[in-house]
């Protein structure tokens, strides 16, 4: 099979054993869930274990298997159908092997799930569907999609992903279809810009469309500067903010993510300095002009989990450390972060479904356990088993 064969729905398993095929005297590469993102320069790694709401429908990706074995360990496309309690598994719909990942994008074409490329794919196949699960169309990306939940966006106009290049992250622009995928900007003219250059950008993090423009998220060597650049007119890229307040301008700023929440734009930012991690909510009706919220501390010696947007066009935050798990929820007011109880210790993820309770997954080996958050307390609500052919992706 050649990366232009045409996808067929087959189940994943199959899929992963004809893309191995011939490839066991040679070997097969791969990614994991744990390894650091493809743009270099990052001050951390983040995870592709996510929740997005879309045609009232809830989807999550996340990791099973054996975790510590890259060839055995194959990310699951979940939906919570609309109306429904019960999660589904829908990976077979991707009809390629997932160990390299799944990234996950909401906008004007419906929920868009791009496989990464692992073993011997070379290129990001996409399956996209705009009522909920009930038909899918497919296409792809000639590239390597980057290990970042933010390298994929889709507008009303065009759409913008993020790909591996031979001088750094490449952005490319695509239409609305999310095919006719055509180089926008690269990693060096990005840094060579204007914005580039107040920021001192040293990685690209994430794309978003904003009323069919592009922005571009990133990693800043300058203190106090938040890499969010917008492209202007005669195709010029600018800072487009949020501005720090004064206490926080020695930091250095890396954006997380950017989602489009409906109303504008919605970031989240990790703050850097005085050997502290701490993160903070971002969000602008228009790109121009943000509301930033408090930060929020990383627990000592924590990683972030999961990062995602909540149903009503919040932002939510899983962090883990030695003590245990960490949920906060910001609204788009921006006006301050609100605590969760702690959901169960091993969580990938955390979904929050429009008008019902918050879902916790956590993963073990083979199955989902689904805990719900009803009463200020988490008590499990489905175990979800999942199908997985060990030893087919090699």
């Amino acid at each position: 099979m050649t990366p232009r064969t045409r996808l067929l729905a087959r189940p994943v398993g199959v899929c992963c054993l004809v893309f191995c095929l011939g490839a066991v005297a040679t070997g097969c590469s791969t990614t994991t869930s744990s390894s650091p993102s493809a743009a270099s320069g990052s001050i951390l790694s983040t995870p592709l274990e996510t929740t997005v709401p879309a045609g009232g429908a809830t989807w999550a990706t996340l990791p099973m298997g054996d975790l510590g074995q890259p060839l055995n360990t194959f990310w699951q496309l979940l939906e919570l159908p609309p109306g429904s309690s019960q999660w589904t598994n829908q990976v077979e719909v991707t009809a390629v092997a997932t160990n390299g990942g799944i990234v996950l994008d909401s906008g004007p074409a419906g929920m868009v799930a791009a496989v990464r490329p692992s073993n011997m794919l070379t290129y990001s196949p996409l399956v996209i569907t705009a009522d909920a699960g009930s038909s899918w169309t497919q296409g792809l990306i000639d590239a390597s999609l980057v290990d970042r939940p933010g390298s994929l966006s889709s507008g009303t106009a065009d759409a913008f992903a993020l790909v591996a290049g031979s001088g750094g992250t490449l952005v490319l622009r695509g239409s609305a279809a999310l095919d006719g995928w055509h180089p926008l900007a690269d990693q060096r003219t990005l840094a060579a810009s204007a914005g580039g250059r107040t920021c001192g950008l040293t990685a690209v993090t994430a794309v978003a469309d904003l009323a069919g423009s592009p922005v571009v998220g990133a990693a800043c060597g300058h203190a106090g500067t938040v890499g969010v650049l917008a492209q202007g007119a005669g195709g010029q890229w600018r800072l487009a903010g949020p501005a720090l307040p004064a206490q926080l301008r020695g930091d250095r700023v890396e954006v997380v993510d950017l989602w489009p929440d409906g109303q504008g734009e919605a970031g989240l930012l990790e703050l850097s300095g005085g050997g502290h991690e701490r993160v903070a909510a971002a969000f602008s009706p228009d790109g121009s002009t943000w509301t930033l919220s408090p930060e929020l501390a990383l627990p000592g010696g924590g990683t972030l989990t999961s990062v995602g947007v909540t149903g009503n066009g919040g932002v939510f935050v899983l962090a883990a450390s030695g003590q245990g798990e960490l949920l906060d929820v910001c609204t788009s007011s921006g006006s301050g972060w609100q605590t969760l109880p702690a959901p169960p210790r091993g969580t990938s993820t955390v979904a929050f479904p429009i008008g019902t309770a918050p879902s916790a997954l956590v993963v073990d080996h083979s199955t989902v356990n689904v805990f719900t958050l009803r009463s200020s307390a988490w008590s499990q609500s489905q175990r979800l088993d999942v199908t997985i052919q060990f030893g087919s992706s090699s």
